[in-house]
């Protein structure tokens, strides 16, 4: 490698970058008694290139970087193509750094088929020219929002300044007609006055109208329910007034037996029974 030249030697007249000021003279009120021996001040020399360096050869002794001596690791276990492997892999991990939010990482693969890997980025390619087009899609409906409020904000400017300049017009023609500043202020505030009771009024005609609806509404679903309820009560009615009559019947059939005269099978008469039992519980 490289070395500094050991008999490299700074030249006689390399330039410090320091130097005695040889055009500085002695004070002629210079008490050497009180101010001691006089010496010149130093100045930056221009001749001055730069801090002097040796220069640099090539070390014959040079055999190359070091290394240390490698040996067996006797706590190696073995097994390389063991340490990545992992049964369940579940999660995949994206290390990024980026200024912009709201970005989503979809459609990730990891396999060992380069067939599989293929098969995937086709069906993937598919699905994204649907994507992408939808994106287009959503990006013109974006722009045409943007330009439909633009629009809007002009349109919301001109008549502001439609409303100003006729404000001012009506000032002056009243102005010509003998009306002073204090008067016409009177009269604008009256005006405005007038159309915040208008805004009101509309407001308060709306939440009425909104809370009759409200009613409305909550009535014919409080009725719904009301109605839904006494069509279930009747039918349970209904249906506990006809299991109680088959097992009277079913009953009286059952005495009919017991006594020789058989109307109904015995086990359709023991099911009646038991239904109207189950009947009783469920009431």
């Amino acid at each position: 490698m490289i070395m500094d030249d050991p008999d490299a030697t700074k030249p006689d007249d390399w330039a410090e970058e320091h130097m005695v000021d040889p055009a500085a003279k002695k004070p002629s009120d210079w008490d050497t008694e009180e101010d001691g021996e006089y010496e010149k001040p130093m100045i930056k020399n221009p001749a001055f290139q730069g801090e002097w360096v040796a220069g640099r050869i090539y070390n014959k002794e040079f055999k190359g970087p070091y290394h240390y001596k490698r040996i067996d690791n006797p706590e190696y276990a073995g097994g390389e193509k063991e340490v990545y492997k992992f049964n369940d892999l579940s999660y995949v991990g994206f290390d990024l750094w980026q200024q912009t939010g709201g970005t989503v990482f979809d459609n990730i693969i990891i396999c060992d088929d380069v067939n599989d890997a293929a098969a995937f980025a086709a069906s993937w390619k598919e699905l994204n020219q649907h994507e992408k087009a939808a994106r287009i899609e959503d990006d013109a409906k974006e722009v045409r929002e943007a330009e439909e409020k633009k629009k809007r904000a002009e349109a919301a400017r001109v008549h502001a300044a439609a409303v100003a300049a006729e404000k001012v017009a009506k000032r002056e023609e009243y102005r010509k007609m003998g009306y002073d500043d204090d008067k016409l202020d009177r009269l604008e505030r009256a005006r405005v006055r007038a159309r915040a009771n208008e805004e009101d009024e509309r407001h308060e005609l709306e939440r009425n109208r909104e809370e009759q609806e409200d009613e409305k509404m909550m009535g014919d679903a409080v009725g719904k329910i009301q109605r839904q309820r006494n069509r279930q009560a009747v039918a349970r009615n209904e249906g506990a007034f006809a299991r109680a009559r088959a097992l009277e019947e079913a009953e009286d059939n059952k005495k009919e037996a017991e006594s020789g005269g058989i109307l109904i099978p015995p086990d359709e008469i023991e099911a009646a029974i038991k239904n109207h039992q189950d009947t009783k519980q469920e009431l």
